[in-house]
This record gives C-alpha cells, sequence and structure tokens, in this order.
C-alpha cells in the first residue's frame, strides 16, 4: 500500500446494502491532483479536484496501520485482465472490536492491489478495483445537468 501512494491510479469504490448501491465513487489520482466523483445517496455529477501529496498519503496510511490489529493469510490465485495476483485474506478487527473479512487481489509483477472486497461475509459486500495504466486528468471542463 506504500507503494500504491506514490502511483497515479484510477480507483473505483462501490458499496451496497441488499444488492443496492448505498455510496460509490470514481478516484483518479495523477500529477499532484485527485479528481473525485461520488454516486449513491451523496452524489456528484461534476468532477472535484484537490491536490495529492503522496507523501502525506504514505504517512496517513502508515498511521493509521499502526493503530490497527489485522491478520493475513494466502487465499489462492486468479488473474485479472490477464495479470497474475495473488489473493490474500484480510481480518481487521475495528475499534469498536468487531472483525470485518476482506480479500485483496495483488498483482505479482507490480506488487500493487487491482481489486478489494470488504464486508461479504454479512451480506453487504463493497469492493474497489483501480487500474495503473495510463492514468490521466478527466476532462473537468464538461460539465454534466443533474
Amino acid at each position: 500500500m506504500v507503494k500504491q501512494a506514490h502511483t497515479p491510479q484510477h480507483k473505483i469504490l462501490a458499496m451496497t446494502h441488499n444488492g443496492r448501491l448505498l455510496m460509490g465513487s470514481d478516484d483518479i489520482k495523477v500529477d499532484g491532483k485527485v479528481y473525485s466523483k461520488m454516486a449513491g445517496f451523496i452524489s456528484s455529477v461534476n468532477w472535484q479536484v484537490k491536490p495529492w501529496n503522496p507523501a502525506e498519503e504514505e504517512a496517513e496510511y502508515r498511521k493509521a496501520v499502526a493503530k490497527m490489529h489485522r491478520t493475513c493469510r494466502p487465499g489462492g490465485t486468479d488473474t485479472i485482465d490477464g495479470e497474475a495476483v495473488d489473493i490474500i485474506l484480510v481480518t481487521t478487527r475495528g475499534e469498536d472490536g468487531k472483525d470485518v473479512d476482506g480479500r485483496w487481489w495483488i498483482a505479482r509483477e507490480s506488487g500493487l492491489p487491482l481489486k478489494n472486497e470488504f464486508g461479504v461475509a454479512n451480506g453487504d459486500p463493497g469492493g474497489e478495483t483501480w487500474d495503473y495504466r495510463d492514468v490521466k486528468a478527466p476532462d473537468t471542463t464538461r460539465h454534466l445537468q443533474p
């Protein structure tokens, strides 16, 4: 995840409940900026732009991980878009003492996550996918009407 903090990326997040999208986001991190759009209850049709500082993101990640109780174990292998990945099964204990199970698909060649799923055991899965190929800033000059 430290390497990921320094890598331009396009991430899609989706959280569901009873098979319906509760919240999602589309985030692009490139050239010192984060471009974000939200979907679900809180949605935006236009890109929001904020500064992106990879060193700060790494520091925040390291600080958060230091507080977590997390166990990881191998979960098999797979391919995503022809890329070999290792699946890591992760259990994270929250501040409330409850465990959340998840799965991460980590690209063997780059070591970067390509996909994750969480909350699967309780029937309300969420997940993220990442793409690191040819990441470019979106066209923020075109504004859609709601």
